[in-house]
């Protein structure tokens, strides 16, 4: 993996930096999903989107950026984070949810 994420990088499709952490970073993202699929926290129908949207994410995600966006206006405020709770996956169709609907 990490040949292909440096082969990547070359050619400016992912932003330059350590292969090795983004390939570690890369790898956690999809542990974590198989995670939720055998956990029974996602029906696995959703597998191969959750996937796509993960990858396509993390690939545009890692595309050169502005380092130092400019900064709020002086006075402005930042809107609050949503409140979510620890262990909860809003909004996922679970066997669960799914039997109930």
């Amino acid at each position: 993996m990490q040949d292909l994420i440096a082969q990547e990088q070359a050619q400016g499709v992912l932003e330059p930096g350590d292969p090795q952490r983004v390939g570690i970073v890369l790898f956690a993202t999809l542990q974590g999903i198989a995670t939720l699929i055998n956990g029974n926290l996602v029906v696995p129908e959703l597998l191969d989107g959750i996937v796509e949207t993960a990858v396509d994410q993390f690939t545009r995600g890692s595309r050169r950026r502005q380092r130092h966006p400019r900064p709020p206006a002086p006075g402005a405020r930042r809107p609050a984070a949503p409140h979510i709770p620890v262990g909860c996956v809003v909004g996922l169709p679970t066997p669960q949810r799914a039997a109930a609907g």
